[in-house]
Parts: C-alpha cells; sequence; structure tokens
C-alpha cells in the first residue's frame, strides 16, 4: 500500500504543468498565447513526449503563480530517469552520481 501511494504521487513534469493548467482553467492555446510557448511543443510537453527547457519551465511557472524551484526540481528529476532508465547500470551510476554531487565533485566545471 505504502508504495501504491508513492507511485500515485510521482509524476512527471509533464503531467504537473498539465494538472496546472486544467486546475487553473486554461486552454493550450491560452497558455501558449500568452507564455509565448509553441502550442505543439507545449503539447509534447504535457503529454511527455518531450521536456521542457529550463526557460520554459521559468515562463510557466511564473504564468501559473507556481513555484519555480518545484518545477526545476521535476525537470531535473526526469532528466536524469531519461538518461538512466534504460541503461542496465543506471540505478548504480544514478547512486554514484549522488556521491559525487554530495562531496562537491564537479566534473565539468571547465565546461561551463
Amino acid at each position: 500500500k505504502k508504495s501504491q501511494i508513492m507511485l500515485d504521487t510521482i509524476v512527471s513534469i509533464g503531467d504537473t504543468l498539465k494538472e496546472i493548467r486544467e486546475t487553473k482553467g486554461f486552454h493550450l492555446q491560452e497558455v501558449a498565447d500568452k507564455t509565448s510557448i509553441n502550442y505543439t511543443s507545449l503539447s509534447r510537453i504535457e503529454t511527455g513526449k518531450r521536456l521542457p527547457t529550463k526557460p520554459q519551465v521559468q515562463s510557466l511557472a511564473e504564468f501559473y503563480s507556481y513555484s519555480e524551484n518545484d518545477l526545476i526540481r521535476q525537470l531535473i528529476s526526469d532528466k536524469i530517469i531519461y538518461e538512466v532508465q534504460n541503461e542496465d547500470l543506471g540505478l548504480e551510476g544514478f547512486h554514484l552520481a549522488e556521491q559525487k554531487l554530495k562531496y562537491g565533485l564537479n566534473l565539468f566545471n571547465d565546461y561551463k
């Protein structure tokens, strides 16, 4: 039962954005017009066919008056899942990355 509750509360950023939009009573075209995000892109984001960019998430958070930090956290977690979900050692790689972050290892400092 506990794991089912967890599964019910873990949703993608697309699911979250769709729920926010519907709760606030906006049509997809209306959001597209107000945020300057292409209608097709918004539809693909909400249906999980693509991930939003960080600027798109920021724009949507502002438009919906929703926590930008919460949406950015979801975006990051979805990106991680996208990268590791089909890897045999994906979960182990994720845990190793978590440890590296915890101990401040920044492998890509020169690439920023």
